[in-house]
């Protein structure tokens, strides 16, 4: 019988630690449980995403990087979103994502405008490609109306075996920017949090944001935004 009751004894104070630590702290964390509940995108609705229209709008500098980047990862591709037209640079000097921690918008779009070798570049609308069913978006690809892409090629420059004795710039006629693919995922390095979709399945393009949040979605076949275009209509 005495054995009984400190066994009972045992574990009613067990439950009672759980039940505290539950609604504790999370020490790896520094979260509660509160709080990492709300800051869990699976615990939000479709309606708590942005649509990436708007996104679009709201975010003009996207990188480029693997799906879970970190303070090392490299970024060779930055896409720029401004005023209705949409620019890809790349041929990029590789630099650590959280080197460009420090940099406003404007100082980022300076920096790839002087120090990239090619871009593409035009007015974009965003196009949606349905699922197999036609009920829900698979995809956007931002298409850009008559868009350029341009190549530039400095003096010594060894073009297709021949070594350029002056600075050279190529363009051609381009109506593809990039795809966005469903997934949206987010990184926090350092003091910076990065939001952003998938490219594919090894790469993502992510913008800066608030910590609080929550994230990205493709735009749905019955958004009323006037640059979604559905297959081509």
């Amino acid at each position: 019988m005495v054995l009984r009751k400190k066994w009972l004894t045992m574990l009613t104070v067990l439950t009672t630690v759980l039940i505290l630590g539950a609604c504790g702290t999370n020490k790896d964390s520094g979260q509660t449980v509160e709080d990492s509940i709300y800051d869990n995108p699976r615990n939000h609705t479709a309606e708590d995403f942005m649509p990436l229209s708007e996104a679009l709008e709201k975010y003009p500098v996207w990188f480029k990087a693997k799906v879970y980047p970190t303070r090392k990862t490299t970024v060779k591709d930055v896409y720029v979103f401004e005023n209705g037209y949409a620019t890809h640079y790349w041929n990029l000097k590789s630099l650590p994502i959280d080197e460009y921690d420090d940099l406003s918008d404007d100082e980022i779009i300076k920096y790839v405008k002087e120090n990239s070798t090619a871009k593409a570049t035009g007015k974009y609308i965003l196009d949606i490609t349905l699922d197999e069913l036609g009920q829900s978006t698979q995809e956007i690809e931002v298409v850009l109306e008559n868009g350029i892409m341009e190549y530039y090629y400095p003096k010594g420059y060894n073009l297709d075996g021949e070594i350029l004795t002056e600075e050279k710039t190529s363009t051609e006629v381009t109506d593809y920017l990039v795809n966005f693919e469903q997934g949206s995922n987010s990184q926090k390095i350092f003091n910076t949090t990065y939001s952003g979709l998938a490219y594919n399945k090894d790469f993502s393009l992510f913008t800066r944001v608030d910590d609080s949040f929550v994230g990205f979605k493709l735009d749905d076949p019955d958004t009323k935004n006037d640059k979604v275009t559905i297959e081509g209509k």
